[in-house]
């Protein structure tokens, strides 16, 4: 794997560690609930933004394209199966849409 191919794993290795990180502070309750409540909001629409950009952009050149397929289906699991909380929805919900979506984001590159 090249540089960038790098790169784009480890992007969805870092979403799955802000969403491991978000359901620690809402299991813990780091945060009052509005902020917890934002915080998700915040993740949610930021991966949705970048799924967005992503498939208007399209497969960078150097990129080989079973790894940017795995790129995208990560990002489209993650999305369809993760994050089905509303954002003013349930605080322990939340927290298993957050664990699903982690799971959705890395379930395909644990091997890489």
């Amino acid at each position: 794997m090249n540089e960038q191919e790098n790169q784009l794993y480890e992007e969805l290795r870092e979403n799955a560690k802000m969403c491991d990180e978000l359901m620690n502070k809402i299991y813990y309750k780091e945060l009052p609930p509005k902020e917890l409540k934002l915080e998700y909001k915040n993740l949610k629409n930021s991966c949705k933004n970048r799924l967005s950009q992503i498939k208007k952009i399209g497969k960078p050149n150097n990129v080989h394209q079973i790894v940017f397929d795995t790129f995208t289906s990560s990002y489209e699991e993650a999305m369809a199966w993760g994050f089905t909380e509303p954002t003013n929805g349930n605080l322990e919900r939340m927290i298993s849409a957050l664990e699903e979506a982690s799971y959705k984001f890395t379930k395909h590159i644990d091997q890489y």
